[in-house]
């Protein structure tokens, strides 16, 4: 969606409330409707967004937090970079997060030693900590996108280098910092004759 069109809907919800989760979890089916399509088109790098659906599990994680696995399939239309063309694209994205309450979120922070933040690579990542005790599964979904989606996409026939009819590529100009030195080694300098 350009930045002339404003989506004229109220941004999707589904809130889970971390306190009302079962120990055995419970599936989610989400279904992005028109208005949202063209809300979340409006904060993604996409023209439009032709489909979103999303198959989610919510289940208890920790003491009070949540985990949120599943995962987001996309449809949607894209400016291609090179041809400045649209096309359609598609997208399925695995996701899983987890979210604990604030009152929780001191127990995940994360270690810091003189001054630098110390996380281990073979671990989790860090939960995300949630205010009000809620989390709309419509703001992770778009984030999930968000991180997925290239900004700068080409389309499947897109070349490397797109030039204009009747224009020339232009070589790329080899780089020789030593380029000048050349002369004065076949110079010969009066009085060493």
């Amino acid at each position: 969606m350009n930045d002339t069109q404003k989506p004229s809907g109220k941004f999707p919800v589904f809130w889970v409330d971390l306190n009302r989760v079962s120990s055995s979890g419970e599936t989610v089916q989400m279904i992005a409707d028109k208005n949202a399509l063209e809300v979340l088109a409006g904060l993604a790098p996409v023209e439009r967004f032709d489909s979103i659906n999303a198959g989610l599990h919510v289940s208890r994680w920790s003491n009070k937090g949540i985990l949120v696995q599943g995962s987001v399939q996309s449809g949607f239309s894209q400016m291609c970079v090179a041809t400045l063309e649209p096309f359609d694209n598609s997208l399925k994205v695995d996701l899983r997060r987890t979210f604990v309450p604030e009152s929780e979120g001191r127990r995940f922070s994360p270690v810091i030693d003189d001054g630098e933040i110390v996380l281990d690579p073979e671990d989790d990542d860090l939960p995300d900590i949630v205010s009000g005790g809620k989390v709309n599964l419509w703001d992770v979904v778009l984030e999930e996108l968000n991180l997925e989606i290239d900004p700068y996409p080409r389309s499947p026939g897109a070349g490397d280098i797109v030039v204009a009819e009747g224009e020339q590529p232009e070589k790329e100009a080899t780089h020789r910092p030593f380029e000048g030195l050349e002369g004065l080694l076949t110079e010969k300098k009066p009085g060493n004759g």
